[in-house]
């Protein structure tokens, strides 16, 4: 018993530490109070909430990694001139997607893009311009922005000027598109359009990571597969021998064969690809068509096709109006004797002499100012019935 009260008593002293007492006179020891809680200065070391756990650590890193940034994008969009209801056809949105440069480091793969609806604004810039604005709520850790991709969701075809993004940590970044971009229910693909730095300041053996796949899939969308006939809102550069030169299914002449250029016979250089059938005469050579495909972005706009329309039926005009007149025998001195001869013009037609033997071509380039028909062995030169007239047949 005795030896039990002192093992505890030599525990219980052995736990405090004597300290000279500043206060007292002397080298003996003395006891402060403050000395009977020890274990009150140990707790904050040993606390569970104090420890810095690798899940804490995570936590402040997602935090730190899900801060973005407001970035603003203004579209230029180009109406067509020669339509008046063009703006009014431009009902819908623009969809776009910021595509990062990098990959994501943890798996290796493309990061998510950013996506995005942009409104069209109610005015337009000096130039008379449409413009379609949108943000985007672009993360700290997304990267540098290397492409963006378009979807049209409108009803009809869009100029695509360029887009510009403000309020990246890289700087502003201006995209030039110069293209036309087809509503999604025409075109399913999204269209890709590159940053300028990754458009110009890359090989493509140095493309980014992030772009290299984007990259490789525009290039395949423009060379094409070589199969179906080409339409005309389509964009692919794809190329053909020359088969269409001739006009073998042509009912006025039997011998307008031609010979294929670009072949291993001839040598020539290819065209684009139009993919129209097979002539059902010549096997070698495509059918021919009025229709001539030109890739999208390279065709002529509605205004400028007009004006070269105007300038073609122009000039034919001057070569054929002589030629007319003297099939008629009119002169400056002559007319039409009653105007019985007149609607023999588009009743009877005039009888042509046999040696006119460019008229097939004549047919081709003003079909509705006049028209042949074959009958009795004879070429006659019928014009067509006017409004005016045909309202008093």
């Amino acid at each position: 018993m005795l030896n039990l009260q002192f093992h505890n008593q030599s525990q219980s002293i052995r736990t405090l530490s004597p300290l000279p007492n500043p206060f007292l006179h002397g080298n003996g020891p003395a006891f402060r109070p403050a000395q009977l809680r020890p274990s009150f200065k140990k707790a904050p070391k040993i606390g569970v909430g104090f420890s810095p756990s690798i899940n804490s650590i995570k936590a402040i890193f997602n935090l730190t990694a899900e801060k973005s940034t407001k970035v603003k994008a203004v579209i230029t969009v180009k109406p067509i001139v020669s339509d008046p209801l063009a703006v009014e056809k431009l009902i819908g949105t623009l969809v776009l997607e910021l595509v990062s440069a990098e990959l994501d480091p943890e798996t290796g793969k493309e990061k998510p893009t950013i996506k995005s609806r942009a409104h069209r604004s109610l005015f337009t810039d000096d130039d008379g311009n449409l413009k379609y604005k949108t943000e985007f709520d672009v993360p700290s850790n997304f990267g540098e922005v290397g492409a963006i991709l378009v979807e049209a969701d409108q009803l009809t075809e869009t100029f695509l000027k360029d887009i510009a993004l403000d309020g990246l940590r890289n700087g502003p970044v201006n995209i030039a598109c110069d293209s036309w971009i087809q509503p999604k229910i025409v075109d399913k693909q999204k269209r890709i359009f590159f940053t300028n730095k990754a458009t110009t300041s890359y090989l493509p053996s140095q493309t980014p990571n992030g772009l290299a796949r984007l990259r490789a899939e525009e290039l395949n969308n423009l060379q094409g597969d070589g199969q179906g006939e080409r339409k005309i809102h389509e964009r692919i550069y794809d190329y053909d021998v020359y088969n269409d030169l001739g006009m073998p299914d042509s009912i006025l002449k039997s011998d307008l064969v031609r010979p294929v250029l670009g072949g291993k016979e001839h040598p020539y250089p290819r065209r684009c690809r139009t993919g129209h059938p097979k002539s059902s005469k010549d096997p070698a050579s495509e059918s021919w068509s009025l229709s001539v495909y030109v890739p999208r972005d390279e065709a002529f706009s509605l205004l400028k096709t007009a004006q070269f329309s105007a300038t073609g039926v122009y000039s034919a005009l001057h070569a054929v109006i002589p030629f007319v007149e003297s099939i008629l025998r009119i002169g400056k001195d002559k007319g039409f004797p009653s105007l019985e001869a007149i609607d023999k013009l588009f009743n009877e037609g005039v009888e042509l002499p046999p040696e006119i033997e460019k008229l097939p071509s004549w047919l081709k380039i003003l079909p509705n100012f006049f028209k042949s028909i074959a009958n009795t062995g004879k070429d006659i030169l019928r014009f067509e019935t006017p409004e005016t007239l045909k309202s008093k047949t």
